[in-house]
């Protein structure tokens, strides 16, 4: 009955440390991009499953010497992958799908390429180096991004000059690979 008993406690603290993990998963994706970009990134929240899960509320924010509040967010995405692939060196992903999709675009000159993208593209060039991680290969069966919104702003104007492109209904992407 003791063993039994030990056991059973045992389960029970796996159990409870298997969801206490599961409960941090979104601060340390957010932890892990926020440093990476060097601006606040968010995750409302995470399901994972054995072969889809989702992600609510991912919002990438701006550098403060920006005018737009953030950079990017999509209210959902659905990744259809067991998360458990994303350990092996090969890693396939049959879709992902992205739902209704933010860009803040800002631009320090109507002519030039320069702005909060170039520099938040540089920030994680930068920082990714310094993780010394096994070269991964991804392949992305079908990727589709659905509702997208741009707003760009161009700096070299007096007051700016803001844009509210059209809304993109839908992009299809399929066979996309990444070797390293």
């Amino acid at each position: 009955m003791k063993k039994l008993s030990i056991f059973l406690f045992l389960v029970f603290l796996i159990i409870l440390g298997s969801y206490e993990v599961y409960l941090q998963i979104p601060r340390k994706i957010t932890d892990f991009l926020s440093a990476q970009f060097q601006v606040p990134v968010s995750i409302e929240k995470i399901e994972l499953g054995w072969n889809i899960s989702h992600i609510h509320g991912f919002t990438v924010g701006n550098l403060q010497s920006y005018s737009l509040p953030k950079s990017f967010s999509v209210k959902h995405v659905t990744l259809h992958a067991s998360w458990l692939d994303f350990f092996k060196k090969n890693i396939q992903i049959k879709a992902i799908n992205l739902l209704d999709i933010y860009v803040g675009l800002e631009f320090d000159s109507k002519k030039g390429t320069d702005g909060n993208w170039s520099v938040l593209m540089n920030n994680y060039k930068q920082n990714v180096d310094q993780y010394n991680r096994t070269p991964k290969n991804l392949t992305i069966k079908h990727l589709v991004f659905q509702q997208i919104n741009t707003e760009v702003l161009f700096h070299d104007t007096e007051k700016g000059s803001f844009h509210h492109l059209p809304p993109v209904e839908k992009i299809e992407l399929q066979n996309l690979s990444l070797n390293q």
